[in-house]
């Protein structure tokens, strides 16, 4: 009965917490799927340029997040990186890319390259 308890306390607080992360991350992803959607109406060639956009509008709304104290600043910081990798991936598979030059295909290679190294 007493671990019945504890379990029900934590399952609460684990819910308080993912609560508290979305309300203060849910704004954050709704304002940027409109830079993060021009990746979709983009060629290759100027996604970078994009991803450049992309970075500067985050890092001017996450410092409000340096005020928090670890883990939750880094749990902020993972969730946020999470949510960029999903949209950088699933932009990589729904747009139908046909490269038939290995020249091209490199070029595609090192923008991926450089852009996982941001």
């Amino acid at each position: 009965a007493e671990s019945d308890v504890k379990t029900n306390i934590f399952s609460i607080l684990e819910d308080i917490r993912t609560t508290g992360f979305n309300v203060l991350l849910e704004p954050l992803f709704q304002e940027s799927e409109t830079l993060l959607r021009q990746f979709n109406e983009r060629r290759w060639a100027s996604c970078s340029d994009l991803m450049d956009e992309i970075i500067t509008f985050l890092d001017a709304r996450i410092r409000v997040f340096q005020m928090l104290k670890n883990p939750h600043r880094q749990v902020i910081m993972e969730k946020i990186h999470f949510f960029l990798v999903q949209k950088y991936i699933k932009r990589l598979m729904w747009k139908n890319t046909t490269l038939k030059s290995p020249e091209k295909q490199n070029q595609l290679s090192e923008l991926i390259r450089r852009h996982a190294s941001i």
